[in-house]
């Protein structure tokens, strides 16, 4: 099957957890306080609240004033005793709600109730540490995206991009199926593509951006990975990660390659970048791969300008044939490759002493142009 485009992915996972986040709007009931209050009703609803205050039964009183709270055209003192009681159950029902055996859920239903900013945001940040104490990760990650999408610039953003990266790694590497058509994985990735969006100097960043690089090359999209990793350098360049990153950068370059003749420009950018990185990072853990790859990048560079010299010797152009032949030598040998270079040889073998020799450009010059 197909994959579909990867922005297109990511947006639709987006999407999906969005919805799932704003599937609880309203307090959970407690079946003690009516669906409905009328104007009729408050006053009785106050003293309900502040009974169930004194029997420290805080839902019941929370449930009492969110309802009362949906009452129109209440007077100001009245309204204003209804907040403050809002406010007092919802502090002592979080505190109630932040034992072992609480409830995240409920937590995260005082999200949309009406709350004071600190209140709610407090609420919602207990909520997603607890479901990821539990190994809830995807219920995590709906707790945090509800609480930004309420609060953007809440208090709490240093825990929540935390919280948000471990949920959101702890997803990418889970295999198994999830609800709905996505995969477990998959809701890993949209966090943790959520997360360098929108927490871009969260500590953990480095290394999401390096989990979505690994993830987006297992699916073999090379180009996204490219740009993760560049994504990584740039937004983290004290990182550890970097070298490791500055390395695959070339290598997925290669990857992304199915034919030598028509990649020239792509292979020399590889080749560049080889080299810059060993002059920078030798003795780097990634040397090894650094110098395998940029043997294979010669190899193929050699493969390209023996084709290319074989075409010019079809159409009998002894210049094309010299000038790419005799470059194919330099990258086999560097390569180590000596059948290839002797491939390259054969054709220049092939010419007439001095064939094309006079107009041949500075070879430095002529691959700078193929950048």
């Amino acid at each position: 099957m197909i994959r579909p485009d990867v922005s297109m992915r990511i947006a639709a996972l987006l999407v999906v957890t969005a919805l799932a986040a704003c599937s609880s709007n309203t307090l959970r009931r407690t079946g003690e306080v009516p669906r409905r209050l009328s104007a009729e009703d408050v006053p009785a609803a106050i003293a309900g609240a502040e009974q169930a205050l004194a029997e420290g039964r805080a839902d019941v009183a929370l449930e009492w004033m969110y309802r009362a709270g949906e009452v129109p055209g209440l007077p100001p003192s009245q309204r204003n005793r209804i907040q403050a009681l809002l406010e007092v159950s919802a502090d002592v029902r979080i505190e109630q709600l932040s034992g072992e055996d609480a409830d995240p859920g409920d937590l995260s239903d005082l999200l949309g109730v009406g709350l004071p900013r600190q209140i709610a945001v407090s609420a919602g940040i207990r909520a997603a540490r607890m479901w990821t104490e539990r190994g809830e990760f995807q219920r995590a990650v709906e707790v945090l995206r509800r609480t930004d999408e309420l609060f953007p610039t809440h208090h709490e953003r240093a825990a929540a991009g935390s919280l948000l990266a471990q949920a959101g790694l702890a997803l990418s590497h889970d295999d198994s199926g999830f609800w709905l058509f996505y995969s477990a994985r998959e809701q890993g990735m949209a966090a943790l593509e959520y997360l360098v969006l929108h927490y871009p100097h969260e500590p953990l960043g480095a290394q999401a951006y390096w989990r979505l690089t690994e993830m987006y090359e297992e699916d073999a999209l090379w180009a996204t990975a490219i740009d993760r990793h560049k994504e990584l350098v740039w937004a983290f360049p004290a990182s550890e990660l970097v070298p490791a990153s500055l390395a695959r950068i070339p290598a997925l370059r290669l990857a992304a390659l199915s034919s030598p003749e028509y990649d020239r420009g792509a292979l020399v950018l590889a080749r560049s970048e080889l080299e810059a990185w060993l002059a920078d990072y030798a003795g780097h853990d990634s040397e090894g791969e650094v110098r395998a790859a940029l043997t294979d990048c010669l190899r193929r560079l050699a493969a390209s300008d023996i084709g290319i010299a074989r075409f010019y010797e079809r159409v009998d152009n002894p210049f094309g044939v010299r000038l790419h032949a005799e470059r194919a030598v330099l990258e086999a040998e560097r390569a180590g490759d000596e059948g290839l270079a002797a491939r390259a040889r054969e054709l220049l073998a092939g010419l007439e002493p001095g064939d094309g020799a006079d107009d041949l450009p500075d070879a430095d010059a002529e691959e700078e142009e193929t950048r």
